[in-house]
């Protein structure tokens, strides 16, 4: 399984476990991070200071470019860090042998607090990501 993203964040087990070669501005499928293990995941850090003003924040939305391989991991569960914890959304999305786009999970609240997300719960640490599922 392979995927393209951001800077390095808590918990990178996919090879490369550095982000030298993943460029976030520019998407390309010749770069990327791969895993042949069940139960890896791959996080990414986000931005953590809000532009001036007051913010509020609805909604944690993710997106990946991911394929899967003839062996190994078929399946991804989406992956959010948040107050030094790993969650996952509990799905089962599967990709195609050709790199594709999957969309829109949808973290309506924080599922350290189970409450409305606050712009300061997207702080340090802060990491959204994928685990390799079977």
């Amino acid at each position: 399984m392979d995927i393209g993203a951001g800077s390095r964040g808590n918990t990178q087990s996919w090879t490369p476990n550095t982000v030298g070669n993943i460029n976030e501005v520019i998407i390309s499928d010749t770069t990327l991070v791969s895993t042949n293990v069940n139960d890896a995941l791959s996080q990414w850090t986000t931005p953590t200071s809000a532009l001036s003003g007051n913010w509020g924040v609805k909604a944690i939305v993710q997106e990946a470019r991911v394929r899967i391989g003839t062996t190994g991991p078929q399946h991804f569960d989406w992956s959010l860090r948040t107050a030094s914890t790993d969650y996952v959304a509990g799905v089962s999305n599967a990709p195609l042998t050709s790199f594709s786009n999957f969309k829109n999970q949808l973290w309506t609240t924080n599922p350290n607090t189970s409450g409305a997300w606050a712009i300061t719960d997207i702080a340090s640490g802060f990491n959204l990501g994928i685990k390799s599922l079977a």
